[in-house]
């Protein structure tokens, strides 16, 4: 069967240059795979500098989902 789900967004993009937000939001997308706050910490304060992050602002967004058996 085939079965699958996608999303396309349109919108604006930018590129994120405040080191304390992307500390933040590199924090929180890290509590999705561990609680290791030690862990989490010792990455961000090696990886952030290097880190890229971009921010989109959707404007128009589609879907759409088959299920074929």
């Amino acid at each position: 069967s085939l079965y699958f789900r996608c999303v396309i967004v349109f919108g604006r993009a930018r590129l994120v240059d405040d080191p304390d937000q992307i500390r933040r939001v590199a924090r929180a997308l890290s509590y999705k795979f561990t609680d290791d706050e030690a862990f989490i910490e010792r990455e961000i304060a090696k990886y952030a500098a290097a880190t890229k992050l971009i921010e989109l602002r959707p404007e128009h967004m589609s879907g759409k989902r088959v299920h074929e058996a």
